[in-house]
């Protein structure tokens, strides 16, 4: 069956939306249905990105959905968003050798949670929203959800490693 929210076939429930299909509640598969493009969810890459992930998160979600899209310009303006944090890290040590003051590793990291806010709120503002924006306008938000699973993976092993590195 065809999930008609999720918009990709499954059995009797969307693995997607955890929606029960019966035969009233799925409609076939549209023959357009091959042409959808597959992206995550723009809103919910910032969602995630602003509750905990960071902005690198978010923009790095960004740049895939753009490549996706044949945005190359954009997918290099997100790709150079998700660098900021990379940036912000670098800094600090600098300014702690130019200073003569000893920046602990966990004092950077936290030192960038803690700005993870208001960077990812000026990310989604300057930058993010476009693709939200792009989406509802030019494919009416019909496309294949993509799972979240292995973004979410992904930051689940980067973060064991720093742990570890950390500890």
């Amino acid at each position: 069956m065809y999930c008609e929210i999720c918009r990709i076939d499954t059995g009797n429930v969307c693995h997607q939306c955890g929606l029960t299909l019966s035969a009233s509640a799925a409609i076939k598969r549209p023959a357009d249905a091959e042409n959808l493009i597959s992206l995550w969810g723009p809103d919910t890459a910032a969602l995630l990105s602003w509750l905990l992930l960071g902005i690198s998160f978010g923009a790095s979600v960004h740049a895939a959905n753009w490549r996706r899209l044949g945005q190359q310009r954009r997918m290099w303006e997100s790709i150079a968003w998700a660098m900021i944090p990379l940036a912000c890290l670098a800094m600090l040590p600098i300014l702690g050798l130019v200073f003569k003051v000893h920046l602990p590793p966990k004092f950077l990291l936290f030192s960038l949670m803690g700005m993870n806010g208001l960077l990812v709120a000026i990310w989604y503002f300057a930058s993010g929203r476009q693709q939200s924006k792009y989406v509802t306008e030019h494919h009416k938000n019909a496309y294949v959800r993509e799972s979240w699973f292995g973004p979410l993976a992904l930051v689940a092993a980067t973060i064991i490693v720093l742990a570890a590195v950390l500890g």
